[in-house]
């Protein structure tokens, strides 16, 4: 049908070859049936969002009003980020509890109208999300998106909130066990902020040196048990010793904690005489030796354990209380050798201790087999890789990253094989990703290492499950500000990653390192490579964005833009980080090595124009990175 021959004109050809009036164009009607009507309009198009079919407030089918027609949303795709969007958007502060498929709530009689939503997590309406264009979707009647929101504000009166929003209750504050599963309810245990209103540490003692009363033993008091039954501020009854200590610390033979530092000191602390106990010599093997022995069979000086940053054994991430190893260089056997040892040079020679047995205590289960032990000068440490240097040479053009040029490059899977996010690994023990991707327990993830091509098995491997998840304290899930965690990779067999050509850490910046705008840095990941939301390549991929000045990327996001984020990439258009790339290294070379500059946390489209990544600029968090990794 030719609509310019129509009586009455002018009337608009719709895709479909249907005409309408030209008045029909941008009343917010569907009038051609997919929205292209409605499309490159000037004025502002009212957009809601609603959930129906719940039986109770903030749950249900997620309908959403476009062009003055309500909707469904496609459940293709669909996951607690997005869930998390609609929930905000509808006045639930906390995001989503859940996200539910296959019309959980009802299939509803509406058409689908969004399908293929992905967002990022920190968007403040769906509008933000990429999708595919309006009305277009390829879905049933059963598969609906639907929503559960978070509709408690805070925990209950007498519970603890953890950084991470989980709520425990507020006795298991300083018990030395996660119960946050972030460490947050371990915080703050040894010192106070402010007034200390807020203090849950175990100090006992007043500065004159008098013992505290139990706060169930002064009723006739203003603040006692009986008035805060709940442990409401900090109060309860007493309870077991703790059976725990801190990583500083030593248990005694009594169970009461004592610091490391006063071990063979000479003095009694324990009580009970067990912290000076086997003190001059060592029982079976000398795993528990705790004595301050530093000098080996041959005379030489040992190091201090934390001069050895790079070696097996280490203060940094070695517990006094499991090893004994601190800043200290008393001899140790950390690793059940013949006898205490210690290292004599960076390059990982070693010597047994000049320290003698209790022969009184020996039991003849430990006797080693073999001679006594002697010092020698050779042990084999693992290999000494400095950071931020790959086992090949990046290619300077192309799209595909070869193999091993990004080898601190993480990938972060649910259920073992669904990609969410990525990561960087900055230690053989430690990956550095956005905090949104952690919107699950981490016991929900598994951390890939040494991974290229995501669909076979290359033999080049490591897979992790998460120890300890930090999230930046001030993380803010409504602007993103503050993206960044560190994921601590529970050891298998005793150890993290294992250093090959494949698995290798990028270096972290200094605080005060700086890098000009305009310098060419790399993204890297497995994400999207253009705006054709079904295109995810299976081999690493690479893009060389240029540092954009801060003013620059004000002027394209506005307010959105807050301290320690950082743009990068083509204004004009070109390869950015995308979805699928979200947590990943933004990286850039100082002095012959790779630093992570950035972490990619969010942007609008992908590779289209004045939408640069923003990244979460690494050097305005370098201290609480550090300080995160030695803590834990």
């Amino acid at each position: 049908m030719d609509c310019e021959k129509l009586p009455n004109g002018p009337y608009h050809r719709c895709p479909q070859g249907r005409c309408i009036h030209h008045l029909s164009l941008c009343n917010n009607v569907n009038d051609c049936g997919d929205f292209s009507d409605e499309e490159n309009c000037d004025s502002d198009v009212p957009f809601e969002v609603r959930v129906r079919g719940g039986e109770t407030e903030g749950q249900g089918r997620v309908e959403v009003k476009y062009r003055g027609e309500w909707g469904l949303v496609c459940d293709d795709k669909w996951d607690i980020k997005d869930a998390g969007v609609v929930c905000r958007e509808m006045g639930y502060t906390l995001g989503a509890e859940e996200a539910y498929y296959r019309s959980s709530y009802g299939a509803g009689s509406q058409p689908f109208v969004l399908d293929d939503l992905e967002c990022v997590g920190t968007e403040s309406s769906l509008q933000e999300c990429a999708h595919a264009p309006w009305g277009q979707h390829d879905c049933s009647r059963g598969e609906a998106a639907a929503v559960k929101c978070k509709l408690r504000q805070g925990c209950r009166e007498n519970e603890h909130e953890c950084i991470n929003r989980k709520c425990i209750p507020s006795s298991f504050l300083c018990d030395g066990q996660n119960d946050c599963e972030d460490w947050s309810d371990e915080a703050q245990c040894n010192c106070y902020r402010g007034k200390g209103l807020v203090y849950r540490g175990n100090d006992h003692e007043t500065i004159s040196g008098l013992t505290c009363l139990f706060w169930n033993e002064t009723l006739d008091r203003k603040f006692n048990t009986r008035d805060y039954p709940n442990g409401q501020l900090g109060l309860a009854p007493p309870r077991e010793p703790p059976k725990y200590c801190r990583n500083d610390e030593v248990i005694c033979a009594n169970r009461a904690c004592l610091p490391a530092r006063f071990l063979c000191d000479g003095k009694d602390e324990c009580g009970d005489g067990s912290d000076e106990k086997f003190c001059d010599c060592f029982r079976g093997r000398g795993k528990d030796y705790r004595g301050r022995h530093s000098v080996t069979t041959d005379g030489l000086s040992c190091l201090f354990w934390n001069e050895t940053t790079h070696l097996e054994f280490n203060s940094w991430k070695n517990s006094q209380t499991e090893y004994g190893i601190g800043q200290h260089n008393y001899c140790r056997n950390p690793d059940g050798d013949r006898a205490p040892w210690c290292y004599t040079h960076p390059n990982g020679r070693y010597g047994y201790c000049n320290v003698s047995r209790c022969e009184d205590k020996f039991d003849l289960s430990d006797r080693p087999v073999g001679d006594a032990p002697r010092s020698t000068q050779i042990r084999r440490p693992r290999p000494v890789i400095p950071c931020g240097t790959p086992s090949v040479s990046p290619l300077l053009s192309g799209d595909v990253a070869v193999k091993g040029e990004h080898p601190w490059q993480a990938l972060l899977l649910t259920k073992g094989v669904n990609h969410v996010c990525s990561g960087t690994l900055v230690h053989d023990c430690w990956v550095v990703t956005a905090a949104h991707c952690m919107d699950r327990s981490k016991d929900a993830y598994v951390i890939r290492l040494g991974e290229y091509n995501n669909v076979l098995d290359e033999k080049t491997e490591q897979d992790f499950r998460i120890d300890t998840a930090v999230i930046h304290p001030g993380y803010d899930v409504v602007t993103g500000q503050h993206d960044i965690a560190l994921l601590k990779l529970r050891k298998k067999n005793g150890e993290c990653a294992r250093l090959t050509d494949y698995v290798r850490p990028i270096c972290l910046p200094e605080t005060e390192m700086t890098f000009p705008v305009g310098t060419q840095c790399d993204v890297s990941g497995w994400g999207r490579t253009d705006t054709d939301r079904s295109v995810r390549p299976t081999t690493l991929t690479k893009a060389r964005v240029p540092l954009l000045q801060d003013a620059l990327c004000g002027y394209i996001y506005g307010d959105k833009l807050l301290p320690g984020m950082q743009c990068a990439g083509h204004v004009r258009g070109g390869n950015n980080a995308c979805k699928g790339d979200i947590g990943g290294p933004l990286s850039c070379k100082h002095d012959g090595k790779w630093v992570l500059w950035g972490v990619t946390s969010w942007g609008f489209g992908c590779g289209e124009p004045k939408t640069p990544g923003v990244f979460t600029r690494v050097t305005d968090y370098s201290d609480w990175l550090q300080r995160v990794m030695a803590f834990y």
